[in-house]
């Protein structure tokens, strides 16, 4: 289980970088087809100008998106990684220094059975889904929940 820390600022306990973890994300492991949510407060020295570097800007529902595609690749020879991102997501969270960031991740597999190459329909579908899913994202204000009444000091 991933500190806060690490999703948000990419650090561990001792303030090292380490990467950034998503919030909550799942990994086919058929199609190796995988999904990310990301809020992370971004960082050039923590690589998150590679996830904008060549993006689009792409508006839906009035939020302004940053969408970069990358050509999928294989990658169950790599001894270091199973999935790569094909597609971010990134929309600057207005009056504030956060992104939030959604990622499809996968691979073109060939080795096992496993990849998109080995299961296109369920990689097309997953990938529609994707879609939906950042075409489902709204931004909504939150009031703020008074505290005042727990009172915590003295105890």
């Amino acid at each position: 289980m991933s500190d806060r820390r690490e999703n948000i600022y990419g650090t561990d306990r001792d303030g090292n970088f380490k990467n950034y973890s998503a919030f909550c994300g799942h990994v086919f492991m058929d199609s190796l087809d995988g999904i990310g949510l990301y809020i992370v407060r971004p960082d050039p020295a923590k690589g998150t100008d590679a996830w904008i570097e060549g993006a689009q800007p792409v508006t839906i529902n009035g939020l302004h998106w940053l969408h970069k595609q990358i050509p999928i690749q294989g990658w169950s020879k790599d001894r270091k990684r199973l999935i790569a991102p094909i597609e971010y997501w990134v929309l600057p969270i207005p009056d504030t220094q956060y992104w939030l960031a959604l990622t499809f991740s996968t691979s073109s597999g060939s080795s096992f059975g496993m990849g998109a190459d080995a299961h296109p329909e369920k990689h097309r579908r997953l990938l529609e889904l994707f879609h939906d899913l950042v075409r489902s994202v709204r931004l909504e204000p939150i009031t703020p929940i008074p505290l005042d009444h727990l009172n915590v000091e003295g105890s």
